[in-house]
């Protein structure tokens, strides 16, 4: 009985994997908020922030949105690792920096 030698995966070859992934997937959600701007569609945004076990702070920023057959649709936008507590004035900060990206 023979095996084929499956392909090794890399960190290289995982990373560039995943950089393909992100740029596909940015790109139709870009293409979705703009039709959403052009049909003046309205969006909602929500964040969520948390403390992990490892005492790293964290921030979730997702859209939402209804498509022309009122289907909603949600998807995460960022995920941006907190400097500071959660409070109020930084978390604002923090999402008007992530929205310019």
């Amino acid at each position: 009985m023979s095996f084929s030698k499956s392909p090794r995966l890399s960190p290289y070859l995982i990373k560039q994997s995943l950089i393909s992934i992100y740029a596909k997937e940015k790109s139709k959600i870009e293409q979705t908020l703009q039709l959403q701007k052009d049909t003046k569609g309205f969006f909602s945004i929500t964040l969520d922030a948390w403390t992990a076990s490892n005492s790293l702070e964290f921030l979730g920023i997702t859209i939402h949105y209804l498509d022309d057959n009122f289907k909603i649709h949600s998807t995460l936008l960022y995920v941006e690792t907190l400097e500071e507590k959660h409070f109020g004035v930084y978390l604002a900060s923090t999402l008007i920096k992530v929205l310019k990206k």
